[in-house]
């Protein structure tokens, strides 16, 4: 005859192993419960591309999470079991925050000034329960890490601020001070002759910082700018890798997949502890350096490659903060 103990002895392991089964169920249940709103501002690939990087960021850490996708006009969005809402663009952010003052909210792949202002406008600071935001613009200090790296014995920094870009111009002031160049500015709009304002400016420096802006404003700019560059045989440092393919030196910027890994990695954070309000809205973390060899050689300027000066400004930032917070 067995006795009591011999019999639980042999069904210890089996209880432990149902155990285990059970609350291995139980976790799965919870995690599959989580549903993370994809809402993209339109059809655009660039936005398509940043929530597909979201998805697969979050799925490589929490894979049962689930993503519901839909576009800012649509009118069947946020559903009633959203868990978090991501917006992706200027606009699907602009929405969220009309729609949705109940659900937690990151927006990302947006400009820093226009998160600002439409949270400002929507009051949802005060009432919802987390906002935040991965902005696709960079710190001010980034643009210059590259800026004394393709041209160290710079001393006179060109830049133009326009209606939204304006706010930028403390932050290069102050950046300029503490690199030691003397800086000539001035402010444009559309009315304004960009020829008649760049000009001087282009002419009395040694280096010139392009701002981004409103888009009908950054198109005639680019075109008056670097046909003045050219000719001045000025480098031009600038936001975007089309900016480069047209003539600019250098350029700094946060593909849409560094949006989408920036984003993906706090989603997947919050997901770990979900009742956690989002982190302080900031610029993006990950980014891209791209330069133009062609001008470089025309300029007679010596560019190592950019997987190499994006280093070079991974190591110069190590030390400063993220201030996306500061206005």
């Amino acid at each position: 005859m067995h006795s009591k103990q011999d019999n639980m002895r042999r069904t210890s392991p089996l209880w432990f192993v149902l155990f285990l089964l059970c609350a291995s169920f139980s976790q799965a249940d919870t995690h599959t419960d989580t549903t993370v709103e994809l809402v993209l501002s339109g059809e655009k690939s660039y936005y398509r591309k940043a929530a597909l990087r979201i998805e697969n960021v979050v799925n490589a850490t929490h894979p049962n999470t689930r993503f519901r996708l839909t576009t800012a006009d649509q009118t069947n969005w946020p559903t009633a079991n959203s868990n978090l809402l991501v917006a992706v663009g200027s606009n699907a952010c602009k929405q969220a925050m009309q729609r949705a003052d109940k659900i937690p909210l990151l927006c990302t792949f947006l400009p820093s000034s226009t998160y600002w202002n439409t949270l400002e406008k929507s009051g949802r600071a005060t009432s919802a329960p987390a906002t935040s935001a991965v902005f696709f613009d960079q710190p001010m200090s980034r643009y210059f890490a590259l800026i004394k790296l393709v041209a160290p014995k710079a001393e006179k920094l060109g830049t133009a601020v326009g209606p939204q870009s304006t706010q930028l111009l403390p932050r290069i002031e102050q950046q300029a001070q503490q690199y030691q160049l003397q800086l000539h500015q001035t402010e444009l709009d559309t009315t304004t002759s960009h020829h008649k304002a760049l000009s001087p400016i282009v002419a009395a420096s040694d280096l010139f910082l392009v701002n981004p802006d409103k888009a009908e404003l950054n198109k005639s700019v680019a075109k008056t700018l670097l046909h003045l560059s050219i000719r001045q045989r000025i480098p031009v440092i600038a936001y975007s890798g089309s900016y480069v393919n047209a003539g600019a030196l250098a350029a700094i910027y946060s593909t849409p997949e560094n949006i989408g890994r920036d984003a993906g990695e706090l989603v997947s954070q919050w997901l770990d502890s979900p009742g956690q309000p989002l982190p302080t809205a900031r610029y993006p973390n990950y980014f891209t350096i791209k330069s133009n060899p062609n001008v470089a050689r025309s300029l007679g300027i010596k560019l190592p490659g950019d997987r190499r000066l994006e280093n070079a400004v991974k190591q110069a930032m190590d030390t400063a903060p993220n201030p996306g917070q500061q206005r």
